[in-house]
């Protein structure tokens, strides 16, 4: 993880319905260090539902955990996608299969942007991780 990447703006949204929120700005992320040519795309009118954390969880670790909102964002997309977007010298756009493992790594490494404090970040891939186990995904 790179110190020197970021997310292009602030994070803006709207209560969509029932836990879920729009993007109404779009944004991206690049991976590893700005300008590395691997980015994760933010469209305007994205719906995400926050941090995938179980609910016998939320008293520890919230789904919307302050400061983490554009993290989760990126990480869903990721999810939904599991395809990570490279940008080539060419200006050609390459997408390129990821695993659920990768995402889990983006999210980590996001967090770290955020400079999320190292506890919340552990409580935060814990949950995930359980997430994953009890919904039986790979």
């Amino acid at each position: 993880m790179s110190s020197f990447t970021r997310f292009s703006s602030q994070l803006d949204l709207r209560y969509h319905s029932e836990s879920v929120w729009e993007v109404l700005t779009p944004f991206s992320y690049d991976v590893a260090s700005l300008g590395s040519g691997i980015t994760v795309d933010i469209p305007k009118g994205f719906l995400f539902d926050g941090g995938s954390v179980p609910k016998s969880l939320w008293g520890i670790i919230s789904p919307w955990e302050e400061n983490c909102g554009q993290a989760f964002c990126v990480h869903d997309k990721l999810c939904v996608e599991q395809m990570l977007t490279y940008h080539q010298d060419s200006g050609k756009l390459v997408k390129v299969n990821i695993s659920r493992k990768r995402c889990d790594e983006i999210l980590e490494e996001a967090l770290n942007v955020l400079k999320v404090t190292p506890r919340k970040i552990d409580l935060i891939m814990a949950g995930v991780n359980l997430h994953r186990v009890v919904n039986g995904i790979e």
